[in-house]
């Protein structure tokens, strides 16, 4: 259930430093679910609430991307396999990765978005960076910051 953030604490966090947005979509670092997890804090166009958490190692699929390819990403998705070991340094180049730091917030500016599993992101890490970036010109080029 979504929990309403009053504007002025979240020029709070951002004035802080504590909010990265990840509205295009990329890789996510960060603390695992196990150790508190990013907390997503979602603007609607009017308000902003706390609605969600995603993990370190984790794909954010942006909003256009996962409408163009919804499929492709939920078939991708159900990759799912537990000994999966974590993505490492030489798996990150050219990839756009958020490291967000524990305490922090992401930010996402979309109401669609799709979050790929750590396995699955792992795995289709390439795949996922490709889709993801095929679709970033649709967003308004003040967004593209």
């Amino acid at each position: 259930m979504p929990i309403p953030i009053s504007n002025d604490f979240f020029r709070s966090l951002v004035s802080s430093g504590m909010v990265t947005d990840i509205t295009l979509g990329g890789l996510v670092l960060g603390c695992r679910h196990s150790e508190n997890g990013i907390k997503v804090i979602q603007f609607n166009g009017e308000s902003f609430n706390l609605m969600f958490e995603i993990e370190g190692g984790e794909f954010v699929v942006n909003t256009y991307a996962e409408k163009e390819y919804h499929n492709r990403i939920i078939e991708i998705n159900s990759y799912l396999n537990p000994d999966e070991t974590d993505i490492q340094e030489e798996d990150l180049e050219d990839i756009p990765v958020f490291v967000i730091p524990k305490g922090h917030f992401a930010l996402l500016r979309s109401k669609k978005l799709c979050v790929v599993n750590r396995s699955a992101t792992k795995r289709f890490l390439r795949e996922l960076t490709e889709i993801n970036e095929s679709t970033t010109h649709m967003f308004p080029p003040e967004e593209q910051k």
